[in-house]
């Protein structure tokens, strides 16, 4: 399901027939999680009884088969995705409407279907494609009002995925041109272009896709093909920065070190809300997160906090990234390590977060920008602190 990146709340909670407020009340929990410990941490967080009814999204149909039938040795647990057929699916939704079921294991692209107003948990095992998505899968917890959780679990190795994604999903404009060049007036045969462009198989078909999409090719009901217009150019590569954008904020949104609600809401626009946290999130709240357990810091991560509170007393407000490179240009620290420790005196209120973004070619880049608060000003000497164990960012006392 595409959703339309300029939505608002009030039009993307509309559909699913529940107020905007009820989405502000699930607890959110965002969680640093390697991909190969994700299904087990899913499964530990679903034994207790009182976080089912819930959906477990994750990124392929295989994993959603292999994962319910996992969950099956524990409880009642289906898989539901495009690649099942219409009654199968059908068996699995009343059955999980009814109770029959405990838990669905759903692909991202395909469990939007699923409705059921008792949902305690939606769990993400991996990254949804845009921040409106995750609104509405987040969405379908808690409708009844009563308490519910989500939880997004990531890693920074999600972003290499999504590229691998982005590149299969959509190719370079000039595999594009290659074709497009060699379309006349006259309808062929898909066959004939094919062998004339000399490509994989799998490229040729999704840029003929995207070339029919945007008009560039004439596809008829026999897959024969002709030219089309010649303003697809500029209509593909907006789509293409578009998807960028909304992949660069899913994943800003894992990596920030803010209420998770005051996130989500100032994306759409609901600045009224924006100004006060939601109280109950992992960011707000840490010591409730089910997603979560802490330790005390080692001295490794003292001495990192330190350097980044020193390293921002001198320099001010600077990109998150460029703070990193620089502040551990030794590799003492890679970039999950620095985004826990930047979380944990984040939340101490030592430093400030922010949003900022710049033109480059054309496209607008996204980006975090931290600065001491006042806080972290008048205190840059080590304090008690806890970390995370391994499902979590550092936090302090």
């Amino acid at each position: 399901m595409e959703v339309d990146g300029n939505a608002t709340i009030a039009s993307i909670v509309a559909p699913l027939g529940m107020p905007p407020a009820s989405v502000k009340l699930v607890v959110l929990n965002g969680v640093f999680v390697p991909p190969s410990e994700r299904a087990d941490l899913a499964r530990e967080l679903l034994q207790d009884a009182a976080r089912r009814p819930a959906i477990v999204y994750v990124p392929t149909r295989r994993e959603a088969d292999s994962f319910a039938a996992e969950l099956k040795q524990d409880f009642p647990a289906a898989a539901y995705h495009a690649g099942l057929e219409s009654e199968r699916r059908k068996r699995v939704q009343n059955a999980f409407f009814g109770g029959d079921l405990q838990v669905v294991v759903a692909t991202i692209a395909f469990g939007m279907g699923i409705d059921k107003p008792d949902i305690r948990t939606v769990i993400h095992t991996a990254l949804p494609g845009s921040l409106e998505a995750y609104y509405q899968e987040v969405g379908r917890a808690g409708r009844d009002g009563a308490p519910s959780r989500a939880v997004l679990m990531h890693a920074y190795a999600d972003r290499f995925t999504h590229d691998y994604f982005f590149d299969r999903d959509y190719p370079d404009v000039s595999v594009l041109e290659n074709i497009y060049a060699r379309l006349v007036d006259e309808a062929r045969p898909k066959e004939t272009i094919q062998a004339m462009v000399r490509m994989d198989p799998d490229v040729f078909d999704k840029a003929i896709e995207k070339l029919w999409i945007h008009g560039g090719a004439v596809v008829d009901a026999a897959e024969n093909l002709k030219r089309g217009t010649e303003d697809w150019r500029e209509l593909y590569q907006a789509q293409a920065e578009h998807k960028l954008a909304q992949i660069e904020l899913m994943i800003r949104y894992t990596q920030s070190s803010e209420c998770r609600m005051l996130g989500l809401v100032r994306h759409f626009g609901d600045y009224a809300d924006a100004q006060q946290r939601c109280g109950i999130c992992d960011f707000c709240a840490p010591d409730e997160s089910i997603a979560q357990s802490f330790r005390p810091a080692t001295d490794t991560e003292r001495k990192a906090a330190g350097r980044i509170l020193s390293a921002l007393k001198k320099s001010g407000r600077k990109a998150t990234g460029r703070l990193h490179s620089e502040v551990f240009a030794d590799y003492s620290l890679d970039r999950d390590g620095f985004e826990q420790v930047l979380g944990a005196v984040a939340r101490a209120g030592w430093v400030e977060m922010s949003a900022a973004s710049f033109q480059q070619d054309g496209r607008r880049v996204d980006y975090r920008l931290a600065a001491l608060s006042a806080a972290g000003r008048s205190t840059v000497q080590a304090m008690p602190w806890r970390c995370s164990s391994a499902h979590a960012a550092a936090a302090p006392f």
